[in-house]
């Protein structure tokens, strides 16, 4: 058969180059290799799905792809504009917007359900890499690997999937380990932060032998019982893992969750490991080791139950807390109030607005055998009452909710962050110190949490020297890709 033949029969109605039969010659997937480098890279080859065939330039095509060599694509493939492919291909932002996808184009098989992997590519059609992609959502595709990495494969098979998620995990474990956690006197730490560990919606905190998942993404749930194998299989120890759904988010995904956390215990035989769904109360209750302090965390309250995050702050409060009155406003379990106790504060009081956490953080205080007292109050009532009384605190830490959810609150959330910090700088006696927090990306981001202070303090007549600058703990890995990561601002003035 001749070349052209050949052609006419693999591509039938498809546009084509016409070329001397002599400067080329067939390979198995369709793919036509050119004898000429001129011609190579002019020639492209569209079957009628839009798949690209050949493409000048080198680097990889999305045609013969997704379920190993040889096999035609079964995975759709999301075109990317023109102008944003630098975004992806040079700068490696791990999640695709709606507004950089040009089109989906289909693969053979179901249609794109959220969560479902697929190639992404420029708009030559040339491969840049795949990920999970929710037509739903706002985050249109979160990228789990690029093309140009060593480990990438054009398989994207369910046993392809389960050891990439496996690999994750152990690289996530790895890059803990190489800043000491676990260590003999923290077990409490974040296993994997989402796109700080390339992957985008999944997020895993180790409470001792505990696992806590929290889900944010369509392909986390689609791929739930991998995850959980993965995590099993590559955390040891591990007997417990509580499965948390954002229900508020994935509802945004396009899911609707009914469970909001489940419980699955592991179970480890010589035959492998397996996991069964199921636990009493005495399981969503654990103890955990942080900076040699115990704390009793409850994995059904706020977030996956303990904010880790905080934990080289609280190790500075109690740095600095000896001989100090201390007052922890919004305490919740009284992670500072209690690092306070423990470093010699003179006395502490922490307020927070939840029963639940006052009963927790009464609790933590007894685990560690230190004095405090703990308020159930609104802590802008509680402020306002102790401003007309005239008490005031050596050292006060401010550790509110995010109040500032996305960048359009900013100038509402902003008025409220200044009045917080108004109210918590009268209550800090002259020379003395204050620890305030914000939790809200936007405002960290938008480096305004700062210049908010200075118009506090400004306010109240007080006058303010910056002593420490931080954010969240080590664990809580972030990318330079993804700034949009950073989120904790934690601020350490002299209040004068």
């Amino acid at each position: 058969m001749t070349s052209r033949a050949w052609l006419r029969r693999s591509c039938g109605s498809s546009v084509w180059r016409r070329v001397p039969s002599s400067e080329c010659r067939p390979r198995r997937g369709g793919l036509c290799l050119w004898a000429t480098p001129s011609l190579r890279e002019e020639a492209v080859l569209v079957r009628r799905r839009g798949l690209v065939v050949s493409a000048g330039g080198g680097g990889r095509t999305t045609e013969g792809v997704g379920e190993g060599e040889g096999k035609k694509a079964s995975l759709p493939c999301a075109v990317l504009k023109k102008g944003k492919v630098n975004l992806f291909e040079q700068n490696r932002n791990p999640i695709i917007y709606g507004g950089a996808v040009e089109r989906v184009e289909e693969g053979e098989g179901p249609g794109l359900d959220p969560g479902k992997p697929v190639f992404f590519s420029d708009w030559k059609r040339r491969l840049l890499g795949w990920g999970f992609y929710n037509p739903t959502s706002m985050y249109r595709c979160r990228i789990m690997e690029f093309a140009s990495d060593a480990s990438f494969r054009e398989d994207l098979s369910a046993e392809r999937i389960e050891s990439f998620l496996v690999e994750r995990v152990r690289e996530a474990i790895e890059a803990r380990a190489r800043v000491g956690l676990p260590s003999a006197h923290t077990d409490v730490y974040r296993l994997v932060n989402s796109e700080g560990d390339n992957l985008s919606g999944l997020v895993v905190d180790k409470f001792g032998s505990s696992l806590v998942v929290q889900s944010s993404g369509a392909w986390v749930e689609r791929h739930k019982a991998v995850i959980m194998k993965a995590l099993a299989s590559a955390v040891d120890g591990s007997d417990t893992i509580a499965w948390r759904s954002d229900v508020g988010i994935l509802k945004k995904e396009g899911l609707d969750v009914d469970a909001d956390l489940e419980l699955f215990q592991v179970h480890r035989a010589d035959e492998g490991i397996s996991l069964r769904e199921g636990g009493d109360d005495a399981s969503r209750k654990v103890t955990v080791t942080e900076n040699g302090a115990a704390f009793a965390v409850r994995i059904d309250m706020q977030k996956t139950g303990f904010y880790c995050d905080q934990r080289a702050n609280r190790s500075f409060v109690k740095k600095v807390a000896k001989g100090k009155s201390c007052l922890d406003l919004c305490c919740y379990t009284g992670g500072f109030a209690v690092a306070a106790a423990i470093g010699g504060a003179s006395s502490v009081t922490g307020v927070d607005s939840s029963s639940t956490a006052i009963e927790m953080a009464n609790e933590n205080a007894k685990l560690n055998g230190v004095d405090a007292e703990f308020v159930e109050d609104d802590i802008s009532k509680f402020m306002s009452k102790h401003i007309e009384r005239g008490d005031e605190w050596d050292l006060v830490v401010l550790d509110p909710p995010k109040l500032c959810p996305s960048a359009k609150f900013m100038k509402q959330a902003t008025r409220k962050y200044e009045k917080l910090n108004m109210m918590a700088m009268q209550l800090v006696a002259k020379g003395g110190v204050l620890v305030t927090c914000s939790c809200s990306g936007a405002m960290t981001r938008g480096n305004a949490f700062v210049p908010m202070l200075t118009r506090a303090a400004a306010r109240v007549g007080r006058d303010v020297k910056v002593v420490r600058l931080a954010g969240a703990a080590e664990d809580h890995m972030t990318s330079l890709r993804y700034p949009e990561g950073e989120y904790l601002s934690v601020v350490t003035l002299i209040v004068s």
